[in-house]
């Protein structure tokens, strides 16, 4: 599993106690899908 959200290659990140990431499933309808690490 990725360290971080770089490493997924995902779109961007938040810092909330934990690292959040958003992946576009579906980059047409920019729905994203949240992903946590702990």
């Amino acid at each position: 599993m990725p360290e971080n959200c770089a490493q997924a290659g995902w779109s961007s990140c938040l810092i909330e106690g934990k690292t959040t990431c958003f992946i576009y499933e579906n980059p047409q309808k920019r729905q994203p899908k949240r992903v946590s690490f702990a």
